[in-house]
């Protein structure tokens, strides 16, 4: 039986990992690509065309582009419209348990691209309540266990700053270590 204190188990069928990447780091940035892994292997992402409003009160860091690799050339060339994201977005994201390594970060900037339709969406929780449910022992254990699995992960998944890339990364490592733990 499970104590009050402990937390109820992660559905880990319909655990996603989302990532969102930005026009730049803080105020006034806006989301230009989001993705969503499950651990299952599915990836789905989206390279949001920037709205108009957010083009004309936005940030947009020179440096988020050499991180990242898009223009803003290139992203209103095929970026998807914001609405169009954000729908697709909200339909991958539907009846799941999304989860983020920058929770803050991630759930602004999707506070940003839902704003564009009105929607609300599922609020994200810390990919850490993912990995204390996959892994066991002292943190000192834990810690060893998760860079291992991010090691081989990586391997899979190495391109970095891409949405759907790096949730992938993210998501194959919680499958790693849930396959590990005997959990999927």
């Amino acid at each position: 039986m499970r104590s009050i204190f402990e937390p109820e188990p992660i559905d880990l069928a319909r655990a996603c990992v989302v990532d969102v990447e930005a026009s730049a780091l803080g105020r006034g940035s806006y989301p230009i690509e989001v993705g969503v892994a499950w651990l299952d292997g599915r990836v789905m992402s989206w390279l949001n065309r920037p709205t108009a409003e957010w083009l004309e009160r936005g940030v947009w860091d020179p440096a988020a582009e050499v991180l990242h690799g898009d223009s803003l050339e290139q992203m209103a060339a095929e970026g998807r419209p914001a609405a169009e994201v954000a729908e697709g977005v909200m339909a991958a994201l539907s009846g799941q348990l999304p989860h983020s390594d920058a929770v803050g970060a991630n759930d602004a900037w999707l506070a940003s691209l839902m704003a564009v339709t009105g929607h609300s969406y599922p609020q994200l929780e810390p990919l850490d309540d993912l990995l204390r449910e996959v892994t066991t022992g002292s943190d000192k254990d834990r810690a060893a266990e998760v860079e291992q699995a991010m090691t081989e992960a990586s391997a899979r998944w190495p391109r970095r700053h891409r949405a759907g890339d790096d949730a992938a990364r993210l998501a194959e490592m919680v499958r790693i270590l849930a396959v590990r733990a005997d959990r999927l």
